[in-house]
């Protein structure tokens, strides 16, 4: 198709004219208009400064350090079919990463790959100390730890998060966090929860733990090998953390 000059300079007067027409009439009640468009949502706006940023700039430079549960030597969880829970804190997290690097945040992960931690066959403890000490040298806003649950009746199911209050934010971080799982997954909410779990007490900044699924349900381990519901935990996760910095937590 031969596309004329005539013809690009029609569709480019179509294209611009209600800015156009807009900017004409603001002239008539204001000197020398200025029009701001906001790259994010598209909205041509007469201030830069009434406007209502979008959440995703609250995440802009904090830095945020994810923990894809156990790993390595350690699998965590497995399921009646033989997924290991490992595997998939690790997927779940990787979505997680890019979500949030692509609001500006520094995402730190305390595994990149399936290694242990601290080292092979490392105690617990020491295991779970060097996940804490990645979040607490780093000096991060947030400490999100990604898990599956499991249990010994296979009729368990549905999405926890675990809270241990030492600050003032460490529950609703919970409450945000859960409350974007369920509004993605829809699974059953069995809520946030208050737990003494070592790297939830032992972080310096607020910090979850969130059981995303039980992978001792056989329908639950069959949505964790699905990457769309991979895919939609950590969107749940993200708009949880989200919304909590929205919530204007410092």
């Amino acid at each position: 198709m031969r596309i004329t000059a005539i013809g690009v300079l029609l569709a480019a007067a179509l294209i611009f004219y209600p800015v156009v027409t807009e900017a004409s009439t603001m002239r008539q009640t204001y000197p020398n208009p200025i029009l701001y468009l906001n790259r994010g949502t598209g909205v041509i706006t007469r201030s830069p400064i009434t406007a209502q940023p979008a959440i995703g700039a609250t995440l802009f430079g904090r830095v945020i350090v994810i923990d894809p549960g156990h790993g390595g030597s350690d699998c965590g969880a497995v399921g009646p079919d033989g997924v290991k829970e490992k595997d998939i804190t690790l997927a779940i997290s990787k979505e997680l990463k890019i979500l949030l690097e692509q609001d500006g945040t520094k995402v730190i992960m305390t595994r990149g790959a399936d290694l242990d931690v601290c080292g092979p066959f490392s105690p617990a403890t020491q295991e779970l100390q060097a996940r804490v000490d990645i979040a607490n040298k780093a000096n991060a806003d947030l400490f999100v730890s990604v898990h599956i649950d499991s249990f010994d009746s296979p009729e368990a199911r549905g999405t926890t998060t675990y809270y241990f209050k030492k600050t003032e934010q460490d529950d609703q971080l919970a409450r945000c966090v859960e409350n974007g799982l369920k509004a993605q997954l829809h699974l059953q909410d069995r809520g946030d929860r208050s737990s003494a779990l070592y790297v939830l007490e032992n972080t310096n900044m607020p910090a979850v733990l969130t059981e995303v699924a039980y992978l001792s349900n056989p329908v639950e381990e069959q949505l964790c090998q699905a990457n769309s519901f991979r895919k939609k935990a950590a969107m749940g996760i993200y708009l949880g953390i989200k919304n909590y910095f929205a919530g204007g937590m410092s």
